[in-house]
């Protein structure tokens, strides 16, 4: 079963200030991801203070999401450089 992936628009601005290089990184982490959220060949970690999110870490920046297995979709919610991206 395959997840679907759904941009905030705050990461959409993000990825659209980024090289291509790396928006084309930025999709292929996120397809391995909707192919399998629990995949251990992606840096992802649960976030403890947030409920239900993760971080995947491509790089020196993080991008923060949500899981829906209801409607199975992968909601990204934030994206930013390691400092910023927590505050």
């Amino acid at each position: 079963m395959t997840y679907n992936i759904i941009l905030d628009k705050k990461v959409q601005k993000f990825l659209d200030k980024q090289t291509d290089k790396f928006v084309t990184r930025f999709f292929e982490k996120a397809t391995i991801l909707s192919q399998d959220p629990r995949t251990p060949f992606l840096d992802i970690k649960r976030l403890e203070w947030l409920d239900a999110s993760f971080r995947l870490r491509i790089g020196k920046y993080r991008f923060l999401y949500r899981i829906d297995h209801d409607q199975i979709v992968i909601y990204f919610f934030d994206a930013d450089g390691r400092g910023d991206v927590y505050k």
